[in-house]
């Protein structure tokens, strides 16, 4: 048997249920101890009623001849008692008896319905004691049963309940997460294994092969230090950003300078419109690599020579910049799932190489931000990303 039973005392500490009878019985106790006391101490004050007759004077001889003297008056101690006074006082012992033998029984039997109420009422957590254990890395698709009444037990059964359904989903992207990450962390390697056996099999390479080969091998580096970067920055636990103000012109400035190259390869024009002197608090160096993300998708899943706008304007207390392309578009049926880690949808594998992570990495710097990002697109057409941040307080500015 388990040492943690649920009505056995653990480490010298009484049970819930047992706590529960005790503080009810003394509970009930009290009032009825006082209550027995008074009802004693208030029979014990009443007087008891004299005969209503006086009683005969006691006439006593005083000399040798048998003469009898003068009367003498009856002590007051042996005064004689009536009936009813007799009667009343057998009743009043019989009270004193009654009311503490039923104050005992009264407190065995408020302890022992206490304890059975308190253990029918309790019953439900070992329910959800046992639940809880079977839950494991293993088994995690186990529930809580939660019962019929609306009470205290049946809410605490629904919030572990959510919890559960919360460490679920929690366990299982990080499975999908780490198989998706060996992938695309053996692709490079493999690479790389694959030119060095290349180069080191050959038995006569000259200076080309070797700058052919270390050429193949600086792109896998490369490939695995961005992917490196990019895990570590989705790994790492959520926190609030920096409280600096800094000016949104600059931020967006230095992500259209990283994407320049790009654009210019590809024919596309990039511009920026609307109010960019827009004050928010943050980390330039992150927000700087939400935009420029978003500006490398729209660049490389556009069509040559086509466009891409910036547009930054303020939203009541927000300052929302609208990232827009020209390009290929996402399918509404993939838009719920394009910020998901290494989700990278159909059209965009055949155009270019990636990850699949630069959303996910934009979803989750603007949230540490207490903004939001948003897309609407339409296939074809383009794609219109907005990201929503708080704007600095006159105070903080």
């Amino acid at each position: 048997m388990s040492d943690d039973h649920p009505l056995r005392p653990q480490t010298g500490r009484l049970t819930l249920r047992l706590r529960l009878t005790l503080w009810a019985t003394a509970a009930l106790m009290l009032p009825s101890v006082l209550l027995v006391v008074l009802v004693n101490l208030g029979t014990a004050l009443v007087p008891i009623p004299q005969s209503a007759a006086p009683p005969p004077a006691l006439r006593v001889a005083t000399d040798a001849e048998g003469a009898v003297g003068p009367p003498l008056a009856t002590p007051s101690a042996i005064a004689p008692v009536s009936p009813e006074a007799g009667v009343q006082h057998y009743l009043l012992q019989n009270l004193r008896e009654f009311s503490l033998i039923g104050l005992g029984a009264m407190l065995v039997l408020a302890a022992a319905s206490t304890y059975w109420v308190a253990g029918w009422a309790l019953s439900p957590l070992q329910d959800i004691r046992d639940a809880v254990r079977r839950v494991d890395a293993r088994n995690l698709q186990a529930r809580v049963p939660i019962g019929i009444h609306r009470d205290e037990l049946h809410a605490l059964a629904r919030s572990l309940n959510g919890m559960l359904d919360g460490l679920q989903s929690a366990f299982t992207q990080q499975e999908r997460f780490v198989a998706d990450a060996s992938h695309e962390l053996r692709t490079p390697l493999a690479l790389m294994r694959a030119t060095l056996d290349q180069v080191l099999t050959e038995g006569a390479a000259n200076a080309a092969d070797y700058r052919q080969a270390l050429e193949s091998l600086n792109r896998s580096a490369t490939r695995l230090e961005r992917l490196a970067s990019d895990l570590l920055e989705l790994a790492a636990p959520s926190a609030e950003a920096a409280k600096e103000v800094i000016a949104l012109g600059p931020v967006l400035e230095e992500a259209l300078g990283e994407v320049a190259e790009l654009a210019h390869d590809r024919e596309i024009t990039v511009k920026l419109i609307g109010q960019a002197d827009l004050y928010i608090c943050g980390d330039f160096w992150r927000l700087t690599r939400v935009f420029a993300n978003l500006l490398n998708n729209a660049v490389k899943y556009n069509r040559l020579g086509g466009s891409v706008t910036v547009r930054a304007e303020r939203f009541q207390d927000a300052a929302c910049v609208h990232v827009m392309d020209t390009g290929i578009g996402i399918a509404q049926d993939e838009l719920t799932i394009i910020f998901d880690r290494f989700v990278r949808v159909e059209p965009s594998r055949s155009i270019t190489s990636g990850f699949g992570l630069g959303l996910s990495i934009v979803a989750k710097i603007v949230r540490e931000h207490g903004g939001d990002v948003t897309v609407t697109s339409i296939p074809g057409q383009g794609s219109e990303f907005c990201v929503r941040l708080p704007l600095a307080q006159a105070s903080e500015a």
